[in-house]
């Protein structure tokens, strides 16, 4: 006989597992490992294109042995302001170089990791630059990874005073894809 402790939907709940004393225990292999919700969740938030780079950014951080959290992906552009105010206007160290809507994040196309040591950061962000992202690391935000091939933030919020509306009535629309295969093209576009 032995005690079991499970969590499910948030609660921990145990169980009595009765067992014959002469049956051998059975081996069986662990699940493979599977995002948390919440990492699945702030993944969901990111554009089509982005997610499956995500996916595969925190992979890799797990075949490198760390056990990485998206810690934070698509924000508004209020949160995205109030990042921003951190150590210039608010207390704290300065976080961010983008305010409101011109950051990535607004866009759903960058994410920040949390859970893996800074080495462990330096070695994902030469990762993902080889693969064509951008990473923090190189403006001082090395948990910050960004995936946006052939688009600069200027195409897509070229007036920051207007840069808010467009992201409400982008989110408004569904269908919304952006198009990142040439820079001659319009970067976002309706589908």
């Amino acid at each position: 006989m032995s005690l079991g402790w499970w969590v499910v939907g948030g609660s921990a709940v145990a169980l009595l597992v009765l067992a014959s004393r002469d049956a051998p225990a059975a081996k069986t292999k662990p699940p493979p490992r599977t995002l948390p919700q919440t990492d699945e969740e702030r993944i969901a938030t990111l554009t089509p294109e982005v997610q499956p780079e995500v996916r595969a950014l925190l992979a890799r951080a797990v075949e490198l042995g760390f056990k990485p959290r998206v810690a934070s992906a698509r924000r508004t552009c209020a949160e995205q302001r109030d990042v921003f105010a951190q150590g210039r206007t608010r207390p704290g160290p300065v976080i961010s170089g983008a305010d409101g809507c011109r950051s990535f994040h607004v866009w759903g196309m960058a994410v920040d990791l949390s859970g893996v040591p800074p080495e462990g950061l330096k070695e994902l962000g030469a990762w993902w630059r080889a693969r064509g992202g951008v990473w923090g690391g190189s403006f001082n935000d090395p948990g910050h990874y960004e995936w946006h091939p052939n688009l600069k933030i200027e195409a897509i919020c070229p007036d920051p005073a207007r840069c808010e509306e467009a992201v409400e009535n982008r989110n408004a629309v569904s269908g919304f894809r952006s198009d990142f295969s040439s820079p001659r093209k319009a970067p976002l576009f309706l589908v």
